[in-house]
């Protein structure tokens, strides 16, 4: 079953970026930084100096460079307007090789009064908005299954990459009772993401440098438990764009998924396959319905992504089927799309 979720909610909440593909993780970065400008459309590193104290749309700020294994990564703040026509600034993850795809997307603070020198390298990140389509629909799942909004019981949930840190930063303000492990194969990321992002180690939030498939594996053997998985674990090349990689297709991996959530555990999982690749929305579901109860997907609206839920339970999957579930959905879907 393939659903579409409010078709015209989904569409963004920012009109004049560019059709985009949404947050995919990276595997590995080394840093460098300072801030330059660019006029839209440019090469990242390409350079325009912009008007002393005010904001112009399609502007651009080149905050800091990365290099991985298997690409260069920008961290870049753009100028656009809202829905609401309003001028925002948004700081997102880039790949060199794909200047169009953001890896993650947030909107920044405007400080008040705007300095007449504009530095956005310094500005906060604004939590309260959850910039990422397929994050809205899986959460909202969450919601709508009764696990991210379970106000009386703690819940533990596991992530498999960080990238920017999109999900962990919107459970970090929009929940109190989550308690989110992160898993990330590549440390500099993990750097990345605490200096450009916002993202914090604490009680409640923590990240383990390694490979997701043996923290599965181990947790599976050690008998560690999880309300609910995201896996969103991608490969990003020229020739290339998977999500998950491959290894997590695997059915011992799958199994120790099933193993290592709860019995009324869910896993959330983002989807996508660009270039040289033949794994099929129908391949991923397939292998992952040979072991969970029962997985529904959802596509998501004007952008190449699409997202899988897969429960533990029968009654949970009669219940993904459910008018309530799509309703419920629908509900914390809109609370997205006006939070302005």
């Amino acid at each position: 079953m393939s659903t579409v979720i409010g078709a015209i909610l989904l569409c963004g909440l920012i009109t004049k970026v560019p059709t985009q593909t949404d947050s995919f993780k990276q595997e590995s970065a080394s840093s460098s930084s300072s801030q330059k400008s660019q006029s839209n459309g440019r090469s990242p590193t390409g350079e325009s100096k912009p008007e002393q104290g005010r904001l112009i749309e399609g502007t651009t700020f080149l905050v800091g460079s990365y290099k991985t294994n298997e690409n260069l990564l920008h961290v870049v703040d753009q100028v656009i307007r809202d829905q609401k026509n309003r001028i925002a600034v948004l700081r997102e993850l880039k790949v060199e090789e794909a200047p169009m795809m953001a890896l993650s997307r947030y909107r920044l603070v405007i400080p008040k009064p705007l300095p007449v020198e504009i530095d956005t390298s310094k500005w906060q990140i604004d939590y309260k908005y959850l910039d990422s389509e397929y994050l809205q629909i899986l959460f909202a799942a969450g919601y709508s299954l009764g696990l991210l909004n379970h106000e009386e019981t703690t819940i533990q949930m596991l992530s498999i990459g960080l990238g920017g840190a999109t999900a962990n930063l919107f459970l970090r303000y929009a929940t109190e009772n989550v308690n989110l492990t992160t898993v990330e194969i590549d440390e500099t990321i993990v750097e990345v993401a605490k200096k450009y992002f916002g993202y914090v180690e604490d009680e409640r939030q923590h990240c383990v440098v390694g490979d997701g498939v043996q923290f599965l594996s181990d947790s599976a053997r050690e008998g560690n438990k999880f309300d609910i998985i995201l896996l969103d674990a991608s490969k990003n090349t020229e020739e290339v764009v998977i999500c998950p990689v491959e290894a997590f297709l695997e059915t011992s991996v799958i199994q120790s998924m099933v193993k290592t959530l709860r019995k009324h555990g869910i896993l959330l999982l983002n989807y996508i396959a660009l270039g040289a690749t033949d794994v099929s929305l129908a391949t991923v579901k397939k292998a992952f319905e040979e072991v969970f109860e029962g997985c529904i997907s959802f596509d998501v609206p004007a952008k190449l992504n699409k997202v899988l839920v897969c429960v533990k339970r029968h009654a949970q999957y009669k219940q993904m089927q459910s008018e309530k579930f799509h309703s419920d959905m629908q509900k914390h879907l809109n609370a997205f799309a006006n939070v302005q």
